[in-house]
Formats: C-alpha cells, sequence, structure tokens
C-alpha cells in the first residue's frame, strides 16, 4: 500500500513526538520529586540544628515527655538500637483528621541529653507536595501535548501548502495525452527545486511531442510513398502471371510472392490508417445505428466463413445508436469480426450478439485463453502462421480510446469473447 509523501513525514514527527513528550514528563516528575525531597531535607536538617542548638541545652531528661507531647510532628526516642548517623526515609502514618495514611518525610539523627544517648525524629508531610508535583507535571503534559499538536498541524497544513505546486504538476501531467498536442502550462512557482522541475518536464514535454509528431509524419509518409511501388509490384506479378511461358513450378512462385505482396500491401494500408487514427483525422460525427451496421456487413463475413464451415449465430437484444464517425465504427466492426473468422477452427462457430450499449462477439479457436495484456498491441499474433498483419485489434483499440469506449477480452467456456461497450 503506497502512502503519500507528507502522511508518511508526518507519521515519523508524531512518533518522534510522543517519544519526546513521555520521556520529558518523566523525567520533569523525577527531576521535581528530587528538587521536593531535597527541600525536605533540608528543612528537616534545619529542625533538627534548631533542636540541638536551642533545646537540648535547656532540656532535662525528666521534661522529655512533656516535650513530646507538645511536638507533633517532632519526638525524642530513646537510642536502644545505636544509631551513629542520621537516617532519611519516607514512612506512611495514619492521620486521624483524615482517617487515611499519609505520605511522611522523616529525619532520624541521634542526639545527646544529659549522659544518656537519644533519637531525635522530625517528619514532614509530602503528601501536599506530591499532589503539586503531579499538577505540575499534568500542566506540563498538557502544555507539552498542545505544542507539539499544535506543531504538527502547522507543519502538515505548511507542507500541504508547499507541495501544493507539487500536486498542480502531478495533476496536469497526468492529463497530458502526447497525441492531443496540447502541452501542459506550468506555472512559476517561485519555490527553486518546483521551478527546475517543471522547466526539466517542460522541455521533455516539447521534445518528446516533436518525436511523437515526426514519427507519426514519417509512418504516414513512407505509407503513402510504398502505395505506389507496392500497387506497380502487384501488376508486374499479374502480367508475369498470365505469360504463356510460365511453367507450373514459377507459377507457384509467383503466385506466393502475389500472396505475400497482398499481405505488404494490406499492412502498408494498415500503418497508414493507423497514422491517421493519431492524428485525429477523423472528425466527422453522425449518429449511426449500430444493428443496421452489423446487419450490412455480416453477409460478407458469412459467406467467408462457410470455406472453413464456421456458422455464424446474430441476436440483437436492444437497438443501438451511437455518435461516432461511420468510417472508425465501420472498421472496429469489420476488424472485430473478420479476427472471429481469420483465428478460428474448421466446423467452429460465431455469435454476435448487441446488447443495450454494447455489442459482443465470441468465437471458437484456440483451446486456451490469449494474453489479454498483449492482445491489442501492434503486431501482436496469438497464431504466428495466421495470415493477418497483426494491426487488427490495435486498430480497434485506438479507435475505442478516440470515441472513449471500451474493449474486452475474457475467455470463457472454451469460448473467446471480445465485447465493444459503446
Amino acid at each position: 500500500m503506497t502512502k503519500r509523501l507528507l502522511h508518511k513525514t508526518l507519521r515519523y514527527y508524531v512518533f518522534y513526538s510522543l517519544v519526546i513528550l513521555v520521556v520529558a514528563a518523566v523525567l520533569f516528575f523525577y527531576l521535581a520529586r528530587m528538587v521536593y525531597r531535597s527541600d525536605a531535607d533540608r528543612e528537616l536538617s534545619v529542625l533538627r540544628e534548631e533542636f540541638v542548638r536551642l533545646t537540648i541545652p535547656g532540656l532535662e531528661q525528666g521534661e522529655i515527655a512533656a516535650w513530646n507531647s507538645y511536638n507533633r510532628d517532632m519526638k525524642i526516642k530513646g537510642n536502644s538500637k545505636g544509631f551513629e548517623r542520621d537516617t532519611l526515609y519516607y514512612h506512611s502514618y495514619y492521620n486521624c483528621l483524615s482517617e487515611k495514611y499519609e505520605r511522611y518525610r522523616v529525619l532520624n539523627s541521634p542526639v545527646r541529653i544529659g549522659d544518656r544517648d537519644y533519637i531525635f525524629s522530625a517528619k514532614i508531610n509530602v503528601i501536599g507536595s506530591d499532589e503539586l508535583i503531579m499538577g505540575i507535571v499534568g500542566v506540563f503534559t498538557i502544555v507539552m501535548a498542545l505544542l507539539l499538536v499544535g506543531l504538527l498541524f502547522i507543519t502538515g497544513r505548511l507542507s500541504l501548502t508547499l507541495w501544493k505546486p507539487f500536486y498542480t504538476t502531478l495533476n496536469q501531467i497526468e492529463r497530458f495525452e502526447i497525441d492531443k498536442m496540447q502541452a501542459p502550462e506550468l506555472a512559476i512557482t517561485g519555490i527553486a527545486e518546483f521551478d527546475r522541475l517543471n522547466q526539466a518536464i517542460t522541455k521533455l514535454i516539447a521534445k518528446n511531442t516533436l518525436i511523437y509528431a515526426s514519427h507519426g509524419e514519417f509512418v504516414e509518409n513512407a505509407s503513402h510513398e510504398l502505395q505506389t511501388p507496392l500497387a506497380i509490384f502487384k501488376a508486374m506479378l499479374q502480367t508475369l502471371v498470365q505469360r504463356p511461358d510460365i511453367t507450373p513450378g514459377q507459377f507457384e512462385l509467383l503466385e506466393n510472392i502475389n500472396i505475400a505482396a497482398s499481405r505488404l500491401s494490406k499492412i502498408n494500408k494498415n500503418l497508414l490508417l493507423l497514422s491517421k487514427l493519431e492524428s485525429t483525422q477523423f472528425d466527422a460525427m453522425e449518429t449511426l445505428s449500430v444493428n443496421a451496421l452489423v446487419v450490412r456487413h455480416l453477409p460478407f463475413f458469412i459467406e467467408q466463413a462457410s470455406a472453413l464451415d464456421i456458422d455464424i449465430q446474430y441476436g440483437s437484444e436492444a437497438p443501438i445508436s451511437v455518435l461516432a464517425n461511420p468510417v472508425l465504427l465501420e472498421i472496429a466492426i469489420n476488424n472485430l469480426l473478420l479476427n472471429a473468422v481469420r483465428h478460428n477452427r474448421v466446423n467452429g462457430s460465431i455469435a454476435v450478439t448487441i446488447g443495450e450499449r454494447f455489442i459482443r462477439i465470441s468465437n471458437t479457436g484456440a483451446t486456451d485463453a490469449l494474453d489479454g495484456q498483449r492482445l491489442f498491441e501492434r503486431f501482436s499474433k496469438a497464431n504466428t502462421s495466421a495470415s493477418g498483419s497483426g494491426l487488427g485489434l490495435s486498430i480497434v483499440k485506438r479507435i475505442t480510446v478516440l470515441n472513449q469506449w471500451k474493449i474486452t477480452y475474457y475467455f470463457s467456456g472454451s469460448l473467446h469473447f471480445f465485447q465493444l461497450e459503446l
């Protein structure tokens, strides 16, 4: 599945932005916690220093119980475990007022009162700081998310604006048809890369249009020039065949040469027709009855098919009228019928069916399906031994393109089907 360049670029932007957002939020959370913990530890250290300097000098051992009762967040405990250095840690205590456990930062520090060792314990409620940290992280995340979404939106809109000249050029190239001889007009965008691209495309189209026109002119001129020598050649062959001193072997050889010359003349006429089709020299349009055209030409093909005992059946489901050039429509239908006769077999069959907006011709012949991709190419022949020029279906295809019709081929039930949709 192909993706547009803009979508592919934005996908990387989104992935990178999400990674940055998550990493930044996590780092900010832990950094804020570290800052608040450091602040709490510093405050606890200040409380210890105040206790050592201001309280211990005037505190007797007998007054410790009373002192503890007056201080909620500071206590003096017996040093039964032999604490020798300060200890900082987190601990949860039950709050009777809020009826829930709350998180505290606790300092246990060894002190000496009188002649005995005690532990000075101080705690600070950090639940407020945790809530503040989460609030700050939430606000930070929202701001970052809005910033990234806005950045992606601006990038997307800006990219669409920047790439608009490219898509304009692409649309014009897709609509360009070299046989129409009308080059697309690529405007100056003001962007160096796109202007350079448009200039290169304009030069390329102009060069190829000139080559295409020269090619068509060459084929047409060559076909015209070949007509006279071919006519003279065939006339001289006829004269030779009629000479009384021709032996049977010479007659057979001359007859084969005459057949080859006739085939060469057909190829030359078809090439000339293709050249005219590509230069759109058939502009006269009329409203024509397809049914009447088929009925008028069918007796000729019935006579051609009788030599191989090929049965031709005709059926009309609905009358069809189409606006087309009479010569081109006649050529298209005749070539399809001729193809059905030429590539058939002895005791075969052909069915011609006219329905609503289509004419379908089916015939027996090869036991396998043909290559539908190459079938309508020039000089493409399913049977190399056939006497055709290999241009008949190519001419049909060109006529359908000019008239915006559709020609399709399919194989079903040992029959080859050609359907011309008008």
